[in-house]
């Protein structure tokens, strides 16, 4: 759309320049945890280092990409 800026000097001066809008599409919906809702994650001193000791399952219903990370910064220096 094109815009027009005017001023009150004497004499009065204008300027037009042209403003694009991009339209995208809101996120509607929160991403959702599939599999499992709510558990308990046990590790053993034992586990070797970078064993897997369960697994999250997250979609989004808007196809945006997920993230996922450790919540307790406590935790971040125990597991990678």
């Amino acid at each position: 759309m094109q815009v027009k800026v005017d001023d009150s000097g004497i004499p009065p001066l204008s300027t037009t320049t042209y403003v694009y809008v991009s339209v995208h599409e809101a996120t509607l919906h929160p991403p959702q945890v599939v599999s499992p809702r709510n558990f308990t994650l046990v590790a053993y001193e034992d586990t070797f280092p970078g064993g897997v000791i369960g697994h999250v399952i997250a979609v989004d219903p808007d196809g945006d990409p997920l993230v996922f990370h450790l919540q307790s910064p406590h935790l971040q220096t125990m597991f990678r």
